[in-house]
C-alpha cells in the first residue's frame, strides 16, 4: 500500500512539474508575441513622429526649429555617419550664424568619402545649407561635402551666445576710453571682442591660432561710423607678441589651458594700464592671476553663468597695473 502511494505521489509531482514547465513556456511565447507587437507599434509611432519632425523642420527656418527636431536630427545623423563608415564618430553638429548646419565627423583612418550621401539625405542638403566636415585625430578639419566658403565650423564659439555677448560687453566696458588707442585682443577667435573694441574707436590687433577663424573674421564689416579697422593676425599669441605695437590695454580670452607662459612673461615685463582676463576655467585662472600678481592688482571680478545647472562658470577679471 505504501509502495503504491509512493508511486502515485511521484507521478503527481512529475505531472505538476510538467504542467509548470508547459505553462511557463506558454507564458513566454505569449509575452514575446505581445512584446513584438508593442515594439512594432512603437516603431510605427516613432516613424510617424520622425516624418512629422522632418516636415516641421522643412517648414521652419532651422534657426527656429523646435528642440525635439534638433535632438532627433542629431541622433539620426549620428547613426547615418556610423553606417557610412564604422570608423567615424560624430563630433559636432550645430547651426552657425549664417543659418547653415555643420556635421563634423572624426576618424583615425581614411577620410570620410561618403559624406555627400549623408548631406543630401538631410533637410537642406540639396542646396548649400548643410556642410559635412572630416577631422582626423590631431589634424585640421576640412570640408568633404557642401560649400567650402562660409562660417568656419571648427572655430570656437560660446555654447550660450546671449550670455557670451553680455560677458564680452562688460569686459570691453571695463577698459574705459580706448578711442585712438591700441588694444590687443589675444585668443580673439572670430573677432567678436575685436568688433566691440573697434566700435569704441580702438585700434585693435586681434590674434588667434585658428586660421579659419581669422579668415572669417577678416570678412566681418565693422559696425558704426566711428569704428576703426581691425588688424587680424593668424598665429599663436606667444609667437607674434614681439612684432605687435605697444598696447594701451589688453583683453585675453584663452582656452581652458590658460595663458601661455611666454604671454604671461610679456604682460608682466611690460605692464599695461588695464588687462581684462576672460576665463572658462577657474583653476588656470587662479594660476595665471598668481603669476600676474607681480605687477597687477585686481580691480573687479564678475562671474557669468553661461552653463546653468552645472559647475562651470565664465569669469571676467579686470586687472590694473600696480
Amino acid at each position: 500500500m505504501a509502495m503504491k502511494l509512493s508511486i502515485g505521489v511521484r507521478w503527481a509531482l512529475r505531472y505538476t512539474v510538467a504542467m509548470s514547465v508547459t505553462l511557463t513556456i506558454f507564458a513566454i511565447v505569449i509575452y514575446t508575441r505581445v512584446e513584438r507587437r508593442i515594439n512594432r507599434e512603437a516603431h510605427l509611432v516613432a516613424e510617424i513622429q520622425s516624418r512629422d519632425l522632418l516636415e516641421s523642420l522643412r517648414t521652419q527656418s532651422a534657426e527656429h526649429a523646435p528642440d525635439q527636431v534638433r535632438t532627433w536630427l542629431a541622433g539620426r545623423m549620428r547613426r547615418m555617419v556610423e553606417e557610412s563608415d564604422p570608423h567615424l564618430g560624430l563630433g559636432v553638429e550645430y547651426l552657425d550664424r549664417e543659418g547653415r548646419r555643420h556635421v563634423i565627423a572624426e576618424a583615425t583612418g581614411e577620410p570620410w568619402l561618403d559624406a555627400e550621401r549623408l548631406r543630401r539625405a538631410l533637410p537642406g542638403g540639396a542646396g548649400d545649407q548643410v556642410i559635412c566636415w572630416w577631422r582626423p585625430v590631431d589634424g585640421a578639419a576640412r570640408v568633404m561635402a557642401g560649400p567650402v566658403t562660409g562660417f568656419p565650423a571648427t572655430a570656437f564659439e560660446q555654447v550660450n551666445p546671449e550670455m557670451g555677448i553680455l560677458a564680452r560687453r562688460w569686459a570691453v566696458e571695463q577698459l574705459g576710453e580706448v578711442r585712438g588707442r591700441t588694444v590687443w585682443d589675444l585668443y580673439g577667435g572670430i573677432g567678436d571682442t575685436a568688433m566691440l573694441l573697434a566700435e569704441r574707436g580702438a585700434s585693435v590687433v586681434s590674434v588667434d591660432a585658428d586660421e579659419a577663424a581669422i579668415g572669417w573674421a577678416r570678412t566681418r564689416p565693422t559696425q558704426g561710423g566711428g569704428a576703426a579697422p581691425v588688424r587680424f593676425i593668424a598665429g599663436c599669441a606667444e609667437d607674434v607678441l614681439p612684432s605687435l605695437p605697444a598696447p594701451h590695454a589688453v583683453v585675453v580670452n584663452p582656452p581652458r589651458a590658460g595663458l601661455h607662459w611666454d604671454v604671461t612673461l610679456r604682460l608682466t615685463a611690460e605692464p599695461v594700464n588695464r588687462l581684462v582676463y576672460v576665463s572658462c576655467d577657474p583653476a588656470t585662472l587662479a594660476r595665471d592671476l598668481h603669476r600676474l600678481n607681480v605687477n597687477y592688482q585686481i580691480a573687479a571680478v564678475r562671474a557669468f553663468d553661461l552653463f546653468p545647472q552645472t559647475a562651470h562658470v565664465e569669469t571676467v577679471v579686470v586687472l590694473e597695473a600696480a
